[in-house]
């Protein structure tokens, strides 16, 4: 069942319609193991119904640039699948043409050839044919968060689109929310314990001074006094915690 889930932490919700196809029919080309009469089979399946899958061995297909495959590995295992669409020659050499799903800016436009005939790359030994059974032609709208496509007695989940429930994100957000005060207050109680010990070496420092100058006065002994009284004073304001 498809889903459509909202990029704004809505509920997944299922929903009851949707564009799809259906498979018809399917069958192998060939035995699975390679032989001559392939090739024909595989052109009619190809002129009859269209593209046929087919596993192939990508390894030489890395560096492809253009132009027709005519040397592959020995011995490989596929480890890819293409789609067959068509055959041709070209320059006395007969080819498939492979529709690649690596995108146009690989190859011939997202297209290879390849030879036809020898197996090449492991092409003609497991191929497979389909045809569409049914399919949407005329699309019923849904909303964004799928709502109005729910199938009938569907209670909407209270998963949001991530995993999480909306407790969970309001418990996240409050822990976030009490981790960033609890920052704030370490940053505010670290400047206050900056500015105190700013302000014990400034009094040591005034201390200092009132000192040499006490020694160096020889008279105004009231002037050395009040010079060691006021940095005693400053002292004792630098030492008492900030308010």
């Amino acid at each position: 069942m498809a889903r459509s889930c909202s990029t704004f932490d809505a509920p997944c919700t299922p929903l009851a319609r949707y564009p799809n196809a259906t498979v018809e029919a399917y069958g192998q080309i060939g035995s699975g193991v390679w032989e001559a009469d392939v090739v024909p089979a595989i052109q009619a399946e190809v002129y009859a119904r269209g593209p046929v899958s087919c596993s192939i061995d990508a390894e030489p297909m890395d560096n492809y640039t253009g132009g027709v495959i005519t040397h592959g590995r020995a011995n490989a295992q596929t480890n890819h699948v293409v789609s067959v669409v068509g055959w041709g020659t070209d320059g006395g050499i007969d080819y498939w043409l492979v529709r690649n799903s690596w995108g146009e800016s690989w190859g011939e436009m997202g297209f290879f050839r390849v030879q036809r005939g020898s197996n090449l790359l492991n092409l003609e030994e497991d191929c497979a044919w389909a045809t569409i059974g049914s399919y949407t032609e005329h699309n019923t709208p849904c909303f964004e968060d799928g709502a109005n496509c729910l199938p009938a007695g569907y209670t909407a989940p209270t998963t949001h689109a991530y995993g999480g429930t909306p407790d969970e994100e309001q418990q996240e957000q409050q822990q976030q929310e009490e981790g960033q005060e609890q920052e704030g207050q370490q940053t505010q109680t670290q400047q206050e314990q900056q500015q105190q010990e700013g302000g014990v070496h400034a009094a040591v420092h005034t201390l200092q001074q009132g000192q040499q100058q006490t020694q160096q006065q020889t008279s105004g002994g009231g002037e050395a006094a009040g010079a060691l009284d006021g940095a005693a004073h400053s002292a004792a304001r630098a030492l008492q915690p900030p308010t």
